[in-house]
């Protein structure tokens, strides 16, 4: 049973990315609890989210993002939380990771991120206690070997998160991070494949609590900085890692 069916009632909330891993765990969670979910990926499958709007889109396309936030606007009222899940990893140390796949993958992490927020912010301004969570990494805090672009891209979004929380704290509105620890994703799915058995064993029991986390986990942190509990916290950027930042 869900502990806060109600949490996100009367709020309209995008979360990008929505149509697989975290961001597909977030905007069902999100719906569960509430909200009116604006989900936005570049495909959904066989997926609802749970949400009241999808929209296909490429995050680094800022002019559609445009276009959607002028219709969720018609459609179901102005937006108040958003969360950023989009994202791609290309692994391989410096040497290996060619030029364009660094291009593609600052884009999506990064500017899509930027483009969303950007996209949203009139709407964001506008109303009471809006919120944004960005998707960060644990790489970003204590590095890992063979995803040096990834973890450049999360390190970016750590120092975006710091400086669109101060940017807009005096429009009301609150920006934080979660940054999640390995977990059971298609992105460490394909990590995985590029890595021998042994460094996968020992990966998985590197956290403190001895596994992998889950998309469930991750939804749960961010839900929780989206919400009104965390109504005093803002630039942070929350470890979802099972204690490996420490460990």
């Amino acid at each position: 049973m869900n502990p806060f069916p109600g949490r996100f009632a009367g709020r309209v909330i995008v979360v990008t990315g929505g149509g697989s891993g975290p961001g597909l765990a977030t905007a069902e969670l999100l719906a569960a609890e509430g909200a009116s979910v604006v989900a936005i990926d570049l495909a959904f499958g066989d997926t609802s989210c749970g949400a009241a709007l999808r929209f296909a889109a490429d995050v680094c396309d800022r002019a559609r993002l445009d276009a959607i936030a002028c219709e969720v606007r018609d459609a179901v009222g102005a937006v108040d939380g958003l969360a950023t899940f989009a994202g791609i990893a290309r692994p391989g140390g410096i040497e290996d990771v060619a030029p364009e796949d660094w291009r593609r993958v600052l884009d999506v992490n990064v500017v899509g991120s930027a483009n969303a927020v950007a996209a949203f912010l009139p709407d964001l301004s506008s109303v009471p206690g809006a919120s944004v969570v960005l998707c960060s990494s644990q790489v970003s805090l204590g590095g890992a070997s063979n995803c040096v672009a990834y973890a450049a891209s999360k390190g970016a979004i750590n120092a975006m998160c710091r400086c669109l929380a101060v940017d807009h704290a005096d429009s009301g509105i609150r920006v934080n991070a979660v940054a999640p620890g390995p977990g059971e994703t298609s992105v460490m799915a394909r990590a995985s494949a590029c890595e021998s058995p042994g460094n996968m064993a020992r990966t998985r029991a590197q956290p403190a609590l001895g596994r992998f986390g889950t998309a469930g986990e991750t939804a749960a942190a961010a839900a929780f900085l989206l919400s009104e509990e965390a109504s005093f916290i803002t630039g942070t950027v929350l470890p979802v890692d099972g204690g490996w930042s420490f460990s």
